[in-house]
């Protein structure tokens, strides 16, 4: 069966109150989904990602922040018919905030996330067809297991350094990929509608569009790689608390994105780097360094 990419980017910046970092934190893992192998097997595996920022506040005794934002989750995909998936996602998250006088870091479980998919078509694997199509639509929810209300010195952190949103928030992506023989491209779009926690923080709703192009290269009877190359699009509405818009907040951002993978019978293995091209966060005061993940996948 074919090895083929399946890029799936759903948004998964969060953001912050007060001068805190933007598109970052605040359980940032869940609906990413990556890149996939083999459309019709499920699979399970484990995914790591870091993020860091430098942050001047417009206002504040504090100097330049410094932030970065360090998550894994635990994920997994099941095909309970050839045209439905569904997946799970358990991030683990541990998160720093570095200033002239003190360093503040944050750990734990984030929020849960299960989302479904259906396949509209998809002929990705048909032995006979020399263009691959591929239609999916997916969607599902974010759960408020992970911490929200985390103090230090007496004072609740801002949402960017907790682990969770307290909120139940809901997913929606529509995928599509073309594939002519070893040459592929893929395009996404997606959205995150989120709800207030019982603090009455709501962070803005969350869209973002990726297109990727990617080869698949066959390496031997069991093996084969896939070095990918694109473009990501992340933007957030501004943070409401108390139905008041939070100024330092929202955004948008480019992210030039180079990758690869490698999959060996059911073992897959794969890294990515994102280096931000324009960005504007927070009312500019959020600068964005590359972002770097990678992950492991075995395939049943």
């Amino acid at each position: 069966m074919n090895k083929f990419l399946l890029a799936v980017i759903c948004l998964i910046g969060m953001y912050s109150n007060a001068a805190a970092c933007d598109a970052c934190g605040c359980s940032s893992g869940g609906s990413y989904l990556g890149t996939m192998p083999q459309l019709q097997r499920s699979f399970i595996g484990l995914r790591y990602s870091w993020r860091s920022f430098t942050v001047t506040p417009l206002q504040g005794a504090e100097g330049r922040i410094y932030e970065n934002y360090h998550s894994s989750d635990l994920w997994a995909r099941y095909f309970p018919h050839k045209r439905v998936q569904v997946f799970a996602f358990v991030p683990y998250s541990y998160y720093s905030r570095k200033t002239d006088t003190k360093t503040i870091t944050t750990q734990g479980l984030g929020d849960i996330s299960l989302m479904a998919g259906y396949m509209v078509f998809n002929n990705g694997d048909s032995i006979g067809k020399l263009w691959k199509h591929t239609l999916s639509v997916n969607g599902g929810i974010k759960l408020p297991t992970g911490q929200y209300n985390i103090r230090a010195e007496g004072l609740r952190l801002n949402p960017a350094m907790q682990p969770g949103t307290g909120s139940v928030d809901y997913l929606a992506n529509i995928f599509y990929s073309i594939r002519y023989k070893k040459v592929g491209f893929t395009a996404d779009a997606n959205a995150r509608f989120c709800s207030a926690n019982k603090n009455s923080y709501q962070l803005g709703n969350r869209y973002g569009a990726s297109a990727r192009v990617f080869v698949w290269q066959k390496m031997g009877f069991s093996s084969s790689i896939l070095p990918m190359a694109g473009v990501t699009f992340d933007y957030a509405r501004r943070d409401r608390d108390f139905g008041t818009r939070v100024a330092e907040s929202g955004g948008s951002a480019v992210f030039a994105t180079l990758g690869v993978e490698y999959y060996y019978r059911s073992f897959g293995i794969g890294a990515n780097y994102q280096l931000p091209v324009t960005a504007w966060f927070a009312q500019g005061t959020t600068k964005p360094t590359a972002r770097v993940g990678a992950q492991v996948m075995f395939t049943f």
